[in-house]
């Protein structure tokens, strides 16, 4: 169909954050669950609700399949960081994550997170997910 012509499906993510309460504007840990499905990514973008910084080193704990986690601008008003693999990429279920970020001044409306996955070498986007639920 013509419909499918330079239109690339991609695969489906899972995400979860959960972080303690925090007071507004501290610093905090957010650990992280991500299943990639049938993708291999060797990077991620994680995007935060409106409000939360990504400091400049951001990767708190790796999960032994993390290298580094950096923030890499924003993308529809959310902050993003960029967190690349261990040799290999990202491959099935890994928790243990943690990324710092600092909290927002108060609670966004929008408390969705969400997760990319990226082919490094041409950017292209492998797969997706959402926690929809978020941390308060």
């Amino acid at each position: 169909s013509d419909i499918q012509t330079g239109f690339k499906l991609v695969g489906a993510m899972h995400l979860g954050v959960q972080a303690s309460r925090s007071a507004p504007l501290t610093e905090a840990e957010v650990s992280v669950s991500i299943v990639t499905g049938a993708v291999r990514p060797t990077a991620l973008s994680v995007a935060a609700p409106p409000g939360f910084v990504f400091p400049a080193d951001c990767l708190f704990s790796g999960a032994s399949v993390v290298t580094s986690c950096k923030p890499s601008g924003s993308a529809a008003g959310r902050p993003t960081a960029r967190l690349t693999a261990v040799a290999g990429g990202f491959t099935g279920t890994f928790t243990g994550l943690k990324l710092r970020v600092t909290m927002p001044e108060a609670t966004p409306a929008s408390r969705a997170w969400f997760v990319e996955g990226i082919q490094g070498d041409t950017e292209a986007v492998l797969g997706w997910g959402e926690d929809p639920a978020g941390i308060e």
